[in-house]
């Protein structure tokens, strides 16, 4: 896209080249990171009265004009836009916004990876402080009026503030965060140490009898793999020759809430026979309605004669 303009890399401004000033601007930012992208533009065979319109929707200040080749004609400001109206309405000789040509401001470019002092010398040059950005194939790609360098010259010492109070902020939650995790491992270590790794084996089993816990201490009596336990039925831990007195023993749990301490056997993965003693308790819900069963088991190396263990399900009190 061909453009009638200056060059945007044309003369000085002291002010601009104040290396003060310059540290406030972002040294890696480009034209493209500050532009409004895709401009609106005026087409040359656009009616005076439409550009009034055209400005009050847009609330522009001023647009560039654009005939049908694509060319950028100049820059329209609305007291162009005013000149060509007091003459439309004195004259009625054109009507046209291509015949308001003679009122267009030049045009300034400047390059889509111009840095922002480039940027901010070509703008102070413009005769509407705006630049059209484009791209090396000279195809317009956005705009940069006075207020879009506004957000990036006035609002960079405000966002790096707001950045390092989020910064703050951060530290102090990662702080308590740390604080939290710190509390959460003790908390972690004492449930290993009492209920996953201690003397004793503990599961947790359903209305069915199913096994919804089972603790690391039970794998390792029973030779599981750690998990492989749950969703077994509590039968499958017993020889059958005592699933008799395993339901006897569910239902007094049921009734009464607590079962004794039980001198019996289970199963491990071997299929061998484990002497254990036994203590269970029911779990209730806050309707006290039976849920299941909290079981502690204690390992026996004791076997009888002929390799059973003794005195199954023979009951005490605790």
């Amino acid at each position: 896209m061909v453009g009638i303009g200056h060059d945007s890399r044309r003369g000085q401004d002291p002010a601009v080249d104040s290396p003060k000033f310059q540290s406030h601007l972002d040294p890696m930012a480009k034209a493209k990171d500050v532009m409004t992208a895709n401009p609106l533009m005026i087409p040359t065979a656009m009616d005076i009265l439409d550009a009034v319109e055209f400005f009050n929707r847009h609330q522009f200040n001023s647009a560039p004009v654009q005939n049908p080749m694509g060319e950028i004609l100049g820059q329209m400001t609305e007291m162009d836009l005013v000149k060509a109206l007091v003459h439309y309405k004195a004259n009625g000789d054109f009507c046209k916004v291509a015949h308001a040509q003679k009122y267009f401001d030049p045009v300034f470019f400047v390059e889509e990876n111009d840095e922002l002092v480039d940027v901010l010398k070509t703008m102070v040059r413009s005769p509407t402080n705006r630049v059209l950005v484009r791209t090396p194939q000279e195809r317009i790609v956005g705009i940069i009026s006075p207020r879009d360098l506004l957000k990036i010259i006035h609002g960079e010492e405000k966002r790096g503030q707001e950045i390092l109070g989020h910064v703050q902020d951060m530290q102090i939650e990662l702080n308590e965060l740390k604080t939290r995790m710190t509390e959460m491992s003790r908390y972690i270590e004492t449930y290993d140490t009492v209920f996953q790794s201690g003397l004793f084996g503990l599961h947790s089993a359903d209305r069915e009898g199913k096994i919804v816990f089972a603790n690391q201490r039970l794998h390792e009596i029973l030779k599981y793999s750690p998990g492989e336990l749950l969703g077994r039925s509590i039968f499958e831990l017993y020889p059958a020759e005592f699933h008799g007195e395993a339901r006897a023993g569910l239902k007094r749990i049921m009734e009464t809430g607590t079962q004794q301490l039980t001198f019996s056997a289970m199963i491990n993965r071997a299929n061998e026979h484990v002497r254990v003693d036994l203590a269970s308790a029911a779990l209730k819900d806050e309707l006290g309605q039976f849920v299941g069963t909290f079981t502690i088991s204690r390992p026996h190396d004791e076997l009888g004669a002929d390799g059973h263990p003794i005195g199954f399900f023979q009951s005490a009190k605790v």
